[in-house]
């Protein structure tokens, strides 16, 4: 989980704004648009498409972590039947 964490934290918009970007997504406004709403209308467009690429791989990762404990932790569960300390891992 822990790579998981770290893979998504250093994940960053390779792209980097052009003054041409920012005047377009400024764009011409009926309504008072602040910076934060470029900044928002900017990132939407560039990172959604890397991030949702990034989540499916820490989903694919996260799959594959369960799918190959689910085996050890099967026989763990398996091998205290019986013993005193069966009851500490009972739900």
């Amino acid at each position: 989980m822990f790579e998981v964490e770290i893979f998504l934290r250093f994940s960053e918009i390779a792209d980097d704004a052009r003054k041409r970007d920012v005047i377009q997504a400024r764009g011409v406004s009926m309504t008072t648009l602040t910076w934060r709403d470029v900044v928002v209308k900017l990132l939407s467009n560039q990172a959604h498409l890397p991030l949702q690429r990034r989540v499916a791989y820490v989903g694919e990762r996260i799959r594959w972590f369960f799918e190959k404990q689910k085996e050890p932790i099967l026989n763990f569960m398996l091998s205290l039947e019986g013993t005193p300390a069966a009851n500490m891992f009972s739900p």
